[in-house]
């Protein structure tokens, strides 16, 4: 429930963002949220362990235009589940790409794609044992964003990921995919 309500004044304050053209030199924020669904495989030096799972994920983007349809993001992501007996609670910061195959304008769709590497960090709980795992993982995918304005547009995306984690114990790598929605403000 918190989670949802900062997401709620997050998006708020993104409406509120200064009018300006996302031109070369401008900025954008996004704020998106989903639920994905993750495949983890756990190398326990006797033999793989397989599960799936459904995470929540919120993502936090900042992006710097170097043309007009070409961004470079940096990100925050946080995600986990909570499913009684075990919980998990990941962080991930990245760098990446976004290209827009048209210009911003009102009530006009937009496609996209986007792609980057992130640093992954993962704590998990199980049966009453903590578990933390590094690691590395990259995403990409596509999307369209619909402008209500020219600053701001409602997206929706989906992303494929891959993570390849390690802990004192385990190796661990994580697959799946998400599809997000939220909001981006340029200014």
């Amino acid at each position: 429930m918190k989670n949802t309500i900062r997401l709620a004044i997050i998006a708020a304050s993104m409406l509120a963002a200064p009018y300006a053209m996302a031109e070369k030199g401008m900025w954008e924020m996004s704020v998106a949220g989903s639920i994905e669904s993750t495949t983890s495989d756990v190398d326990t030096g006797f033999g793989t362990s397989s599960s799936d799972s459904t995470n929540t994920f919120i993502n936090v983007d900042v992006g710097r235009y170097f043309t007009s349809r070409l961004v470079g993001r940096v990100n925050l992501s946080v995600f986990g589940n909570d499913s009684g007996s075990s919980e998990s609670l990941g962080t991930a910061v990245g760098v990446g790409v976004k290209y827009y195959f048209a210009d911003s304008a009102k009530s006009q769709w937009v496609p996209f794609v986007q792609g980057g590497f992130n640093v992954v960090a993962v704590d998990n709980t199980s049966a009453g044992t903590s578990t933390s795992f590094g690691g590395v993982g990259m995403v990409g995918g596509g999307g369209v964003s619909y402008f209500i304005t020219e600053e701001v547009s409602a997206d929706a995306a989906l992303q494929l990921f891959y993570n390849t984690l390690t802990s004192s114990d385990f190796d661990m790598t994580q697959s799946g995919s998400r599809v997000l929605f939220g909001l981006t403000a340029r200014y």
